[in-house]
């Protein structure tokens, strides 16, 4: 994790987000039905994860 992620991740953990997966290059957070990924620069974008249930059953299925 690169120091500008860190220091997003850190602000956004503060703001009450919980980290669902720590990636080589991104880091994935959720907050209730809100889902964001930090890019390694420190910039954040909207995601589609469910804490990995919904994409995990996808990848199950055959359908992701």
């Amino acid at each position: 994790m690169t120091q500008a992620q860190r220091n997003t991740v850190n602000q956004m953990v503060a703001d009450g987000f919980h980290v669902v997966l720590a990636a080589k290059d991104i880091v994935r957070l959720s907050r209730g039905a809100d889902a964001r990924i930090v890019m390694a620069d420190g910039s954040q974008k909207r995601a589609n994860h469910a804490d990995g249930v919904l994409l995990m059953s996808k990848f199950r299925r055959g359908k992701a």
